[in-house]
């Protein structure tokens, strides 16, 4: 069994309410350094020495970074937006100009009980665990970040563990084959408490940590909240590339895994869903994991079918390296919900990609800001999108693809030798 790291009430950021482009000016210098609530800055003048690098943990300079965040929105035709939850986004940011830079998001569902906790959980084991461990040399790095994901999950669902044992002990009692509506009409009283308790148990987030250590960026995650680095090449061109993996129905290698279990790939596409959720891999979510087989579409698997085991990339940093980006996947999506259908993911970031240089010009003394003014504009060019095609067809694609927008979370990290 994992053995739990202590958990305390570290603070973590919390909300308030391979295709080329042209040649764009990157990463600004002579930051001013300033932090902000929500979107924060380290810099310095010095640049980035990947050569010296020998993969062990190296002193750094202070590069860029910024990081922002948006809550929900649902339109209505000449109706103010208005969002369907509070914000489940959460993300940390370790960047003090020392041997480690750690970025994270994490994407909450069904409420923000799992990505508050685990977004604290993980920046507390990387702020005073992480580089002992790698230190000790009895592990490799992907090793450690898989134990990671593995110990934060235990200790989330230890965290709710009373609520879990009580519901199995709720279900025991009651005869089993009885339809919904047979089992409140015998036992109104536990049924109920069992309602009361579905939120307590529910609910999971994605997770996507990027680390950078000597010469390499490691990236691990569970579900599709994403990582992408931007490179520029000697001809001026940019070059996007995701290093994490997207953990839906829509990932061959993940069917493949759940049809090994006894799930049908095809039911599963036709829904688009494991269980109630979009996510194949995440953390938490009771649903897909101890309680699977109380869920009907997913019940006739040999085991849970949900995991929080990560996919892990590991980059070696080169001069060519510009920006990396991390985003919940509220952001890429937006971009998808504006664009004609006809449009491709590589189409997506480099729309994204656009927006950043565009932000970054818009506030040449302060890198801090680029991250909330991209999203703003983001935010802006969603609800135009879709007030501009609802008024004429509220049924059209577009206005249709834009009616919701969901939270959004994004990290900009500029590499300092370009």
């Amino acid at each position: 069994m994992a053995k739990s790291i202590p958990f305390t009430n570290t603070e973590c950021e919390r909300p308030n309410s391979e295709q080329t482009m042209g040649n764009i000016q990157l990463c600004g210098r002579n930051q001013d350094g300033s932090n902000q609530d929500e979107s924060s800055s380290k810099s310095d003048d010095a640049l980035l020495d990947v050569s010296d690098a020998r993969g062990s943990p190296q002193p750094m300079p202070r590069p860029l970074h910024s990081a922002s965040t948006i809550e929900n929105a649902r339109y209505s035709v000449n109706q103010s937006p208005r969002p369907d939850h509070a914000n489940d986004d959460r993300h940390f940011v370790i960047n003090e100009g020392s041997r480690l830079r750690v970025f994270a998001v994490f994407d909450g569902h069904d409420g923000s009980k799992a990505s508050e906790f685990v977004c604290e959980y993980m920046k507390q084991f990387f702020e005073k665990q992480f580089l002992s461990e790698v230190e000790s040399g009895r592990s490799t790095i992907d090793n450690i970040l898989e134990n990671a994901f593995l110990k934060t999950e235990y200790a989330f669902f230890k965290s709710i563990e009373a609520f879990i044992e009580e519901k199995q002990t709720i279900q025991a009692t009651i005869t089993g084959g009885l339809s919904s509506y047979e089992a409140y009409m015998l036992f109104p009283t536990k049924v109920s408490r069992l309602q009361e308790l579905e939120p307590k148990i529910s609910g999971g987030t994605t997770a996507v940590v990027a680390v950078i250590l000597g010469d390499t960026v490691h990236v691990a995650n569970t579900g599709d909240a994403r990582v992408v680095l931007v490179q520029k090449f000697s001809d001026g061109s940019l070059v996007t590339t995701q290093l994490s993996v997207d953990h839906t129905v829509e990932n061959e290698d993940e069917l493949i895994r759940l049809q090994a279990l006894g799930l049908d790939p095809e039911d599963l596409k036709k829904t688009g869903r494991l269980g109630s959720q979009e996510n194949t891999r995440c953390i938490g979510d009771y649903g897909i994991k101890q309680g699977y087989k109380d869920v009907e579409t997913i019940s006739q698997a040999d085991q849970p079918p949900g995991i929080a085991i990560p996919s892990i990339t590991d980059h070696k940093i080169t001069k060519t390296d510009t920006y990396l980006l991390l985003m919940s996947d509220g952001v890429y999506k937006s971009i998808e919900n504006i664009q004609d259908p006809s449009s491709t993911a590589s189409d997506a970031m480099n729309y994204l990609v656009e927006k950043l240089q565009i932000a970054e010009k818009k506030t040449p003394s302060n890198f801090a800001d680029v991250a909330s003014i991209l999203l703003d504009d983001l935010k802006e060019t969603h609800e135009k999108t879709y007030q501009n095609h609802a008024n004429i067809d509220p049924r059209s694609p577009l206005a249709v693809q834009c009616r919701k927008r969901d939270d959004m979370t994004l990290i900009v990290y500029c590499f300092a030798h370009t």
